[in-house]
């Protein structure tokens, strides 16, 4: 190998080395974000030991007192501003012996932003998180700090006179309920009542606003 090309490998693994180090120190400073196949946080099997849970009868309060406390036990992150790499909308209906139960405004809202927040009293979820990731009915309920599992819903429990259904873009829900995962305009319908009073039509889809 004469003394030129010598040189000339000398010079381009000196380039080799010095675009790699530049790619490793970009990639540290950018991490790659989470898969869309994780979920953030934890999603509780036994949601009975979260600060706040209310277990009492509608209506209920937002109940942010202690909403902090509730996010650090599901290891969910405080957000500054909301997430903009997963922007997603469902639906929630909340049906009562016959009677539709509002759903206040301002959950998982407080010096920070829940990456699932509700903003007013229409029923609509925002799912908005800064990495992509998969987010559970369970976990809404969790942030709101309201009773919710396969039986109960708030101080509502199925008994031998009324049961409690979970219905999903109009068809029943066979399973945990809180494993339900959150999709684009997903319609979900939590009925409770007896047989009597269950709703003769089951909401199937919801009709978002322009943007959403």
């Amino acid at each position: 190998m004469t003394s030129g090309e010598k040189t000339f490998w000398i010079a381009f693994v000196a380039i080799v080395v010095v675009a790699l180090g530049g790619f490793l120190a970009w990639r540290i400073s950018h991490p790659v974000a989470s898969s869309s196949n994780e979920t953030i946080g934890a999603l509780l099997s036994d949601q009975s030991t979260l600060p706040g849970l209310m277990t009492g009868n509608a209506p209920w309060a937002n109940n942010l007192d202690q909403l902090s406390a509730r996010m650090d036990a599901m290891k969910f992150p405080k957000l500054s501003m909301e997430g903009t790499v997963l922007h997603i909308h469902q639906h929630l209906d909340i049906i009562i012996h016959g009677q539709p139960v509002t759903i206040p405004g301002g959950i998982g809202i407080s010096s920070f932003y829940s990456p699932i927040h509700v903003h007013d009293t229409t029923g609509i979820i925002h799912v908005e998180s800064p990495v992509p990731a998969k987010f559970y009915l369970g976990q809404f309920f969790d942030v709101w700090g309201l009773r919710f599992n396969s039986t109960c819903i708030g101080g509502y429990c199925a008994d031998a006179k009324d049961s409690l259904r979970v219905y999903v873009d109009g068809k029943l829900y066979q399973g945990d309920p809180r494993a339900i995962e959150l999709t684009k305009y997903e319609e979900i319908a939590i009925v409770y009542g007896t047989s009597t009073e269950m709703p003769k039509t089951i909401p199937t889809k919801f009709d978002f606003p322009a943007g959403y």
